[in-house]
């Protein structure tokens, strides 16, 4: 299942949980996070020891702002807090070995 990030303070507590923490930086206007969007889900059903989340950069531009996100999609993987991935862009490969990624985290 994947979460909708409400507030900054949601953020900051989850991605300093014991689990790996994979973002997408997303917008409602934004065709490329549309059709990623789906595939994002699937990974979540097939990873549940991985926190899928999603931000949408209007709502929370402070903490979009605070990740550096200039484009959308793009998708951050967060390990105790720290920043330990990143691309930008709709591509199902590189998103589904970055969930791998986690996973194994």
């Amino acid at each position: 299942m994947v979460k909708m990030i409400e507030s900054a303070e949601e953020f900051a507590t989850l991605k300093k949980g014991d689990k790996p923490v994979l973002v997408d930086f997303t917008a409602s206007w934004c065709g490329p996070c549309k059709k990623i969007g789906p595939f994002f889900e699937e990974l979540a059903a097939k990873y549940p020891d991985v926190v899928f989340v999603k931000i949408d950069v209007d709502d929370l531009d402070d903490v979009a702002a605070e990740c550096g996100i200039s484009a959308m999609p793009t998708f951050q993987l967060y390990s105790n807090g720290v920043k330990v991935q990143e691309m930008t862009g709709a591509d199902n490969d590189k998103l589904a070995a970055m969930a791998a990624a986690a996973n194994d985290m």
